[in-house]
């Protein structure tokens, strides 16, 4: 079976007694499997591109102008663990990330370079700024198996030196997880002191400046973290989690200080 990709154009119902947003399907292409679908202007030409990886290919798709789409280009034909996009090298355009490897936006119109290492064994990698240098740093982890079910996750960070270059990495903790599919790893600014702290599930370290990272904080709620969004407009993170007991999306509110307390269900997850 297919899966759709596809671009949605709002627009909201004003007879309604409260406003109701309709969305309207235009299709960019089938895809047996999407696993993640980002919007990013990769050519520079100032309007949003489509990135996405599928069962067996990363690619991009141009945005020609109007909600229209080119055809598919290719960047890696296999499906990574991860994907995530940045500016690494500072020229001004989006680069890559694929799991241990980052592709260079060469000429900003969405060629692509060759493979750069960054370490080997990642999966969840992700570019954010630990140490504060304004330059993007990679996130990752690497799994170590116990059994079939059960393994650790050495949670560890390579500093972006410059241009792209990450020659080593920095230990933050070892994490044991008996759910490998509902492991988190994020970068967030749990605390709002401006510095980025690692989420994952259950928990957070705190980054204490410069990518030192400080203890184990517990977040103390009944879901799994999925997203983080300034939902109640205080000026802080909260935090959207998939309750597994109960298959439902729940919103807890941070306190400015990263704890968190249960406000209410959003609906099914």
């Amino acid at each position: 079976m297919k899966t759709k990709l596809f671009l949605l154009i709002t627009g909201i119902c004003s007879a309604c007694t409260y406003a109701q947003i309709e969305f309207q399907e235009h299709i960019i292409t089938y895809a047996d499997i999407a696993k993640k679908v980002y919007s990013a202007d990769l050519n520079g030409d100032g309007d949003m591109d489509v990135l996405f990886t599928g069962e067996d290919k990363v690619a991009w798709y141009e945005n020609i102008g109007g909600g229209n789409f080119g055809p598919q280009q290719i960047i890696v034909d296999y499906s990574p663990s991860s994907l995530d996009l940045a500016d690494v090298d500072l020229d001004g355009d989006m680069d890559i990330l694929v799991v241990d490897y980052w592709f260079e936006n060469i000429d900003g119109l969405g060629d692509f370079s060759s493979q750069h290492y960054v370490g080997s064994g990642g999966s969840r990698s992700s570019f954010t700024d630990l140490d504060g240098d304004g330059d993007m740093d990679v996130l990752t982890a690497v799994y170590e198996a116990i059994n079939e079910w059960e393994g650790v996750y050495r949670i560890i960070w390579y500093p972006n030196v410059g241009g792209g270059n990450f020659p080593n990495y920095q230990g933050i903790a070892y994490f044991e997880w008996f759910f490998l599919n509902t492991f988190t790893l994020l970068p967030v600014d749990i605390n709002g002191d401006g510095d980025m702290d690692v989420v994952m599930s259950g928990g957070w370290y705190e980054n204490l400046g410069g990518g030192a990272f400080g203890s184990w904080h517990d977040f103390e709620v009944s879901a799994s973290p999925r997203y983080f969004e300034d939902l109640d407009e205080d000026g802080d993170i909260d935090l959207i989690g998939f309750n597994y007991n109960n298959q439902i999306d729940d919103w807890y509110r941070n306190d400015g200080q990263g704890n968190f307390s249960f406000v209410s269900t959003i609906g099914n997850g």
